[in-house]
């Protein structure tokens, strides 16, 4: 197995230094994700993706590592293919995972497996070992649906007619949606059919949380956050916890507050459970907290009220005494640990990001990312969680060709004396007697946050040689809910001061040429490259990738365009057009000047393709200098092909070479 990781890992071997920071290094980098420790808390089964430039697509296979001695990371499944969700069964003697959309198990000892269900989500096993349940898409029939005439023999007539009755028609990545639900099914571990558990109006998706399922600690019921409804998409603050019988019956609801709940994790002991959420107060930003269930009589316990910070994935330890959970905190993501009683406290530190953390017997790993590495698998003792160690780093061997510099972390006051935490990263060969071009990078979300972890696109951009500025102005994630949620009905606004005081920090250093200025930004960073331009021209070009420009086309298009109306407005289009026109580039862009490219996936419906082509003629009317990049099969955030996320490196370089030359 030894010979099969070094041919694996060969593929990055021709790679030189510079192309490290290349848009070609797409091809190069591996990464990792969803870790899942044994039961034994021996080994680990993971996912490592790879980008294929033969057929321009990405690939994941499941690989497994011990946690024991020195013994050599290997693939389980190998080839083109898209294996994902690996899940251990209670007794480690089974692994259950996703190939494309089947469900199939695979007896560890014989290697023999065997496919239990088409269409499934991720399989999460009952504790007895006897059960998986998983989600599957049930189609239905349409709402509306009058006969057609009949088609004569041999005829070849165009697609039929699409029909929309639904408040939520579209989805990003899929397009228009067809009839039908998502609903929860189990199926036996032994083999067998599947068994549908939900139906009728409960519904397991909502625009704050995805459909999950917890098994009760007896194996006889299933915990799942649902919105009891006729139409689950017309609620858009979250549904209630509901046992589930899995003979059948009548679900039991478990809570009742108009709120969130998510991330469901069960107690050994069978009694108690935990989720993180929230009580919707409208806001666009709520902080989701630790809470403890009681799973027989359904009293609920807030377990973190003054833990001012996202609770994220929470876990049970062994003894069911303690709750572990990730948060994110200025830049970085820790573990915390907090005990019935609500007592928290940090137990990693360091400048870092961690992520997936699945522990057993006291043994926990995590993929973790810094400024200068990429995602890597790491393991430690959760009683000794400051030991981390790296179990396999798939781009060791491109990473010694590397000349990564380390990121300068910057905190300086915006114009009402609030402060504003960034970074500085230079390029590689960084000279300090040197005048460089600045790149100011603005994240999307907008709930989101910049950090310390490796940024790809950012090492590209600074290998072209540019230093990049990248903040978290206000509205931010990891600084509280109020410096969140503050850009409510005020985005954008004054996050763009945050950004622009940013910019006037960074100008002071010698090795800054403030005269020679980008700024770049996608999604809801892509609506304040838009609005920026609007608001300055001190910046030689901008690029603005899959913006939103227009709050009345927006709310109307957008596949989440209720919640965004409902939440980051103060009113319906009809009933506030002035907050519309207030906000919106659109109804501002005879104040740019700055030339803007402007980069959009064709099949986008988060922010639809016309919010960009509307400023973009609007643009080419005025006379300012403007490029419209259209990217064929490609949905929000330009990700289903490696040469388009080359193409983007690609054409929003060669725009900041044009204007803010770096040589």
């Amino acid at each position: 197995m030894r010979a099969v990781l070094l041919v694996f890992l060969a593929a990055a071997l021709p790679a030189a230094a510079d192309r490290c920071a290349s848009p070609e290094s797409v091809w190069d980098f591996r990464d990792l994700s969803d870790p899942q420790i044994h039961p034994s808390g021996q080994s680990v089964a993971f996912v490592l993706s790879w980008n294929d430039p033969l057929t321009d697509t990405a690939y994941t296979n499941i690989w497994l590592a011990s946690l024991q001695g020195r013994s050599t990371p290997h693939p389980l499944t190998t080839g083109k293919v898209r294996h994902s969700s690996p899940r251990w069964s209670p007794d480690g003697k089974s692994l259950a995972y996703l190939a494309g959309g089947a469900l199939k198990i695979r007896n560890m000892a014989t290697g023999v497996e065997r496919t239990l269900a088409e269409g499934a989500s991720t399989p999460v096993w009952s504790p007895d070992g006897n059960w998986l349940a998983f989600f599957r898409f049930v189609p239905a029939q349409p709402k509306w649906d009058p006969p057609m005439s009949a088609k004569p023999a041999g005829a070849r007539w165009a697609s039929p007619a699409r029909v929309v009755t639904e408040l939520r028609w579209t989805f990003d990545g899929q397009g228009i949606a067809a009839p039908g639900e998502t609903r929860l099914f189990v199926v036996p571990a032994a083999g067998g059919a599947p068994h549908q558990i939900t139906s009728g109006d409960y519904h397991h998706s909502s625009y704050l949380h995805e459909p999950q399922v917890a098994w009760t600690a007896s194996s006889d019921a299933l915990l799942t956050p649902v919105v009891s409804a006729p139409d689950g998409w017309a609620n858009y603050w979250g549904g209630d916890i509901y046992s589930f019988p899995r003979a059948g019956g009548e679900p039991r609801r478990l809570t009742n507050v108009m709120g969130t709940e998510a991330s469901l994790a069960v107690a050994a002991n069978g009694t108690s459970a935990a989720y993180s959420g929230f009580v919707f107060r409208k806001q666009g930003y709520h902080v989701s907290s630790l809470y403890h269930l009681n799973v027989a009589t359904g009293e609920s316990r807030h377990l973190t009220p003054s833990h001012d910070r996202d609770v994220l994935n929470p876990f049970w330890s062994s003894d069911a005494a303690s709750l572990y959970f990730l948060s994110e905190d200025r830049g970085d993501t820790h573990l915390f640990r907090s005990d019935l009683q609500g007592k928290t406290e940090q137990i990693t530190t360091g400048a870092m990001r961690l992520s997936s953390v699945s522990a057993n017997r006291g043994h926990a790993v995590a993929i973790r990312s810094t400024a200068t590495q990429p995602p890597h698998l790491v393991r430690f003792s959760l009683d000794a969680p400051g030991q981390l160690s790296t179990v396999f780093d798939p781009n060791t061997a491109l990473l010694r060709q590397c000349r990564f510099s380390d990121i300068e972390e910057l905190s300086y006051q915006s114009f009402d004396g609030a402060k504003i935490q960034g970074w500085l990263l230079k390029p590689p060969d960084f000279d300090p007697a040197r005048k460089y071009p600045l790149l100011v990078s603005i994240h999307g979300g907008p709930h989101s946050m910049y950090g310390v972890n490796f940024q790809h696109e950012m090492r590209v951009q600074a290998g072209a040689g540019y230093v990049i500025l990248y903040t978290n102005p206000r509205g931010s994630t990891g600084y509280g809910e109020k410096f969140a949620n503050i850009i409510q009905y005020k985005w954008p606004g004054d996050d763009i001061r945050d950004i622009l005081a940013g910019v006037d920090e960074a100008a002071r250093r010698p090795y800054i040429d403030g005269g020679r200025a980008v700024v770049f930004g996608g999604s809801g960073g892509g609506l304040m490259t838009t609005w920026m331009v609007t608001q300055t021209n001190r910046f030689k070009a901008a690029v603005a990738l899959y913006p939103v420009t227009n709050w009345f086309s927006h709310i109307g298009s957008d596949d989440n365009g209720m919640f965004v109306g409902s939440l980051y407005r103060r009113g319906w289009q009809w009933e506030k057009p002035d907050d519309y026109i207030e906000r919106s580039p659109i109804f501002h862009v005879q104040k740019v000047s700055t030339p803007t490219m402007i980069i959009t996936g064709e099949e986008d419906w988060r922010t639809p393709i016309a919010q960009s082509e509307e400023f973009y003629r609007a643009l080419k009317i005025r006379g300012v200098d403007t490029v419209f990049v259209r990217v064929p099969g490609e949905p929000h955030g330009i990700r289903k092909h490696p040469s388009h996320r080359i193409a983007v490196l690609v054409h929003t370089l060669a725009w900041m070479q044009k204007y803010a030359p770096s040589k």
